[in-house]
């Protein structure tokens, strides 16, 4: 399917992005999978992953919803919106931004 979308790209990138993009968060590819990937051999080093240096950060918003239909839109939406005003704090708050549009 990414072939038909991305006719140009390389079978390692194609390889890649389905494993990236997979929409079950279990079947992802993890950071080290992904560094591994082929499309990336010839640019990741053969060392070890230093995982001491790393922060995990946690997407609570990709906790199932328990409510289906346009709730369960509204709620991923506003869950969406909270993490981008994590980095934009000047940003509306959701009611406001709800009143706005």
């Amino acid at each position: 399917p990414w072939a038909d979308k991305y006719p140009q790209s390389s079978p390692e990138l194609l390889e890649l992005l389905g494993g990236l993009l997979r929409f079950a968060p279990h079947k992802r590819l993890t950071v080290e999978e992904a560094l591994r990937a082929r499309f990336f051999e010839s640019i990741v080093e053969d060392t070890p992953m230093a995982e001491e240096n790393c922060t995990a950060i946690s997407f609570d918003w990709e906790a199932p919803l328990v409510t289906a239909g346009e709730n369960a839109t509204m709620h991923f939406q506003e869950l969406m919106y909270e993490e981008c005003k994590a980095y934009h704090p000047e940003a509306p708050s959701w009611q406001e931004f709800q009143q706005q549009m």
